[in-house]
């Protein structure tokens, strides 16, 4: 029914995390096997939480921490020391679940600070909701091969990113839909 309130539990937060963290995972590892691993991508493990790293992509968009970093001892100095050793600033990604006065006073003392917010929007589709997606004039489909280029123009302009990463984001996307086509 649409208006009905969805209200986010702990575990509903929790799969949200874990869904973004397995297709950023997914989406890393497609880049890392582009030319050898040409874009230096690493994806370090600390406890609950995963290091993102991609040495040449600059910015924050891949070079991002997700997931619990305070499920363990002295994960935030080894997740800085994970981008330290490459040469990348760290950015983590804290979701709401994770957060209380002792987490955000280990990340203080760490001398981080809050910048900025990411959010994960999240719906379940009803049958209702699809019938007015598909009489309006949104149109939702699988772009084709010749469409990639276009896309990968639209996404780093998007994300704020250097648009001599279009063609990057570009070989990407077509590399997965290779992948995604042999069944990855």
């Amino acid at each position: 029914m649409v208006g009905e309130r969805m209200v986010i539990t702990k575990n509903l937060a929790n799969h949200l995390e874990e869904t973004e963290i397995k297709m950023f995972e997914s989406r890393l590892n497609a880049i890392k096997e582009i030319q050898d691993n040409a874009m230096g991508v690493e994806v370090g493990q600390f406890g609950g939480a995963y290091a993102f790293a991609i040495k040449n992509i600059p910015g924050p968009s891949y070079n991002v921490v997700k997931g619990d970093i305070f499920s363990s001892e002295n994960t935030i100095d080894k997740i800085l020391s994970f981008y330290r050793a490459r040469e990348i600033p760290a950015r983590f990604d804290l979701a709401p679940q994770y957060a209380n006065a002792t987490s955000l006073q280990q990340l203080h003392n760490a001398g981080l600070y809050q910048s900025d917010f990411h959010a994960t929007l999240y719906c379940e589709l009803n049958e209702e909701m699809v019938g007015r997606i598909k009489d309006s004039s949104i149109k939702i489909r699988q772009i084709d091969e010749a469409q990639f280029d276009c896309y990968g123009h639209i996404y780093v302009e998007g994300f704020g990113m250097p648009a001599f990463l279009a063609e990057s984001v570009t070989a990407n996307d077509q590399f997965r839909l290779g992948v995604i086509a042999s069944g990855f």
